[in-house]
C-alpha cells in the first residue's frame, strides 16, 4: 500500500522549481525529480524534463545541472553521476564524471578508480 501511495503521488513534473515553502507531496516530488530525472535546469533550480539527450533546450538559460555547481565543490571534490547515457560519459567540466555509458542499450559499462580518476569500460 505504501508503494502504491508513494508512486501515485510522486510521478509528475510539477512543481518545476524549488521553493522552501513546498510541503507534502509537492516537496517530495520535486526532490525525487531532482535526484532521478534532472538533466537540464536553470540557475534558480527550475527543472526541464523534455530533453533527455545531450542536445540542449532552445531556452539558453537551461544548462546541464552540473554547470551550476559552485567552484568550491569541484575544487575540493570529485563528483560522479549516472543516469544520463546519452552523454556517453563526456562531460566538459573538470572533476565531474558521467559514468553512464549506456550498457543497457548496447554500450559499455564504465567504472572509475577514484584514487587516480582512471575510467575502465567493458562492453555491455
Amino acid at each position: 500500500y505504501l508503494f502504491i501511495l508513494f508512486n501515485a503521488n510522486l510521478f509528475g513534473t510539477a512543481p518545476v522549481k524549488w521553493d522552501d515553502k513546498l510541503q507534502g507531496w509537492d516537496r517530495l516530488r520535486y526532490i525525487t525529480n531532482a535526484f532521478t530525472r534532472m538533466r537540464f535546469c536553470k540557475s534558480d533550480g527550475t527543472l526541464e524534463f523534455a530533453h533527455k539527450y545531450k542536445d540542449r533546450p532552445q531556452d539558453s538559460e537551461f544548462q546541464p545541472w552540473f554547470e551550476f555547481l559552485p567552484p568550491a565543490i569541484t575544487a575540493q571534490h570529485i563528483l560522479c553521476f549516472g543516469h544520463w547515457a546519452a552523454l556517453q560519459g563526456h562531460v566538459a567540466t573538470n572533476k565531474v564524471f558521467g559514468l553512464d555509458t549506456g550498457a543497457i542499450w548496447g554500450g559499455t559499462l564504465t567504472a572509475m578508480r577514484i584514487s587516480d580518476q582512471k575510467c575502465f569500460s567493458v562492453q555491455g
